[in-house]
């Protein structure tokens, strides 16, 4: 994946136009720009400009960024600017059984001006052929992503 010059010159104006407004943007994309802790390799599957697209999380302090492609439930921080959550969701089609983080779910995030109030999970429980209750993130727990994870170079 590729966001390009054109679409990240695009989104640093929205986000400044939005900020000045007293807006509080979510951001939702396909491609990560963290690497799942599962993953050895992002060559031909990572956001190739992911570098860039985060120094607009920086500068913006955009609080959330949700993204799929992964299909691995997982959240991190971001680097050298701990108020912006990324958080990585699968599918809430995938109806697998397995470890919840490959099961299917779906979020529910609630946003406020101070940033990510809290982050509600309900997977996917086979054996009833239905979603479970909600669990609540623990936001506190979610941990800075670590230099491996951080796509901040070029992806190997």
């Amino acid at each position: 994946g590729r966001l390009g010059e054109a679409q990240l010159g695009r989104l640093n104006e929205v986000l400044s136009a939005e900020r000045a407004e007293g807006r509080v943007v979510v951001l939702a994309l396909h491609h990560h720009p963290t690497r799942a802790p599962h993953k050895e390799h992002e060559r031909t599957r990572g956001l190739h400009d992911a570098a860039a697209l985060r120094e607009v999380l920086r500068a913006h302090a955009v609080p959330l960024v949700l993204h799929g492609h992964n299909h691995y439930f997982h959240a991190r921080r971001l680097r050298d600017a701990p108020e912006t959550l990324i958080v990585g969701c699968s599918c809430s089609t995938t109806t697998q059984a397995g470890p919840a983080p490959r099961r299917g779910q779906w979020l529910r995030a609630d946003v406020g001006e101070g940033g990510v109030e809290q982050i509600a999970v309900r997977w996917w429980d086979s054996a009833r052929g239905a979603f479970g209750d909600d669990e609540a993130l623990a936001l506190d727990d979610v941990p800075v992503e670590t230099e491996r994870e951080a796509l901040d170079g070029p992806l190997d």
